[in-house]
């Protein structure tokens, strides 16, 4: 394309070329053309001047003067079309358009860079959200994503209704941690696009657990307790306590006839010095003080065999059914806490890793219900 504009041809140059043209008309017409036509431009001085040359016998004497005058009459014009109308000026030269400047770094946002970081830890706790993250985290939250599937399935439809807008919200997330944090864009975008369906992808996969765990022969259901070996089971703890109760009696009578032997050997060593009846009731009352507190002693001491060997019954019960590797996880926690509420224990009783367990599952269920 031409770096200059097309200009219309100016009026000088329009006047110039018409008197000009009318000129060399009269000059090729001056030999034929009859006075009483010339006569008709009304131009005295001109038609002087032709009875002049006519007198004379020049017979081109009238169209040279008239194209003089008509020549004359022009440079003339074109001094006045000059005044009136100067020459337009040449157009600048239209440079070739240079690349546009970089853009300015934006302005940092916190709620943009909050999201990032959540997205970006997400993504290295889940190994940039691979497969057996999915499957392990989908095994382990497998009752709560079945129970909330209608809530995830309706997020899910509400943001496939929103996918062009939603796109565009998350390609100007990736363009703004490209710009600000010099993070890669298209990293960036899989990214935020994988954390975004994260949690249709976790129900996609727990729901195909669960049809994998009903193809399968489902074990069969424990057998009901034996009422002959519950009540033998009572009889031997109830036999382990009276022997315990037994063996702190034993001990207890060694304990008094150690003391009364010690009683009888300060007795013979004052035989021979007046008996001091005071002394023997202090003696006989400190005998029986101290029955006494082995008395309670022993209670104490079979009290606190039998607590102990409850929670040692509820956390064996508790850890049985915490390692049966065919109950749902949310099944294990109620199992585990109506044994606790039996024992009426709480479920710091248990041990680490099973206690993590019950807590793990009631935070959850806080959270819900916020």
């Amino acid at each position: 394309m031409d770096a200059y504009a097309a200009k219309p041809i100016g009026s000088r140059r329009l006047v110039l070329l018409t008197v000009l043209l009318l000129a060399a008309t009269i000059t090729t017409s001056a030999q034929t053309t009859p006075a009483s036509s010339v006569l008709a431009l009304r131009h005295p001085t001109l038609w002087e001047s032709y009875r002049e040359a006519l007198s004379n016998g020049d017979s081109n004497a009238f169209g040279l003067t008239i194209a003089g005058a008509l020549v004359a009459l022009g440079v003339l014009i074109f001094a006045a079309a000059s005044i009136c109308d100067p020459m337009p000026k040449r157009a600048p030269a239209r440079l070739v358009s240079s690349p546009p400047p970089p853009p300015e770094p934006s302005l940092p946002n916190p709620e943009f860079d909050k999201h990032l970081a959540n997205v970006l830890a997400l993504a290295e706790g889940s190994d940039d959200f691979s497969d057996e993250w999915f499957e392990r985290e989908a095994r382990q939250n497998l009752d709560v994503l079945l129970r909330d599937a209608h809530l995830i399935d309706a997020r899910s439809a509400e943001r496939e209704l929103r996918c062009k807008k939603r796109s565009e919200q998350l390609e100007q997330l990736a363009q703004y941690a490209e710009r600000l944090h010099g993070l890669v864009f298209s990293d960036t975008l899989k990214k935020l696009e994988a954390a975004d369906t994260c949690q249709r992808r976790m129900l996609a996969e727990a729901r195909r657990i669960a049809r994998a765990a009903e193809a399968r022969p489902k074990a069969p259901p424990p057998p009901p307790p034996d009422p002959v070996k519950m009540e033998a089971e009572r009889r031997v703890s109830a036999r382990q306590q009276e022997l315990e109760a037994l063996e702190h009696e034993r001990q207890r009578k060694q304990r008094e006839l150690e003391v009364e032997k010690l009683d009888r050997q300060i007795r013979d060593s004052r035989s021979y010095s007046k008996p001091d009846l005071a002394a023997e009731r202090r003696q006989e009352a400190r005998r029986e003080a101290e029955e006494k507190i082995a008395t309670e002693l022993d209670a104490q001491e079979v009290a606190a065999n039998a607590a102990e060997e409850k929670v040692a019954r509820a956390q064996k019960r508790c850890v049985g059914i915490y390692q049966d590797p065919h109950i749902l996880a949310g099944a294990k926690r109620a199992r585990i806490l109506e044994v606790l509420d039996q024992f009426n224990f709480k479920y710091d009783i248990l041990p680490r890793g099973v206690a993590e367990f019950i807590e793990a599952g009631l935070e959850e269920d806080q959270i819900e219900l916020a």
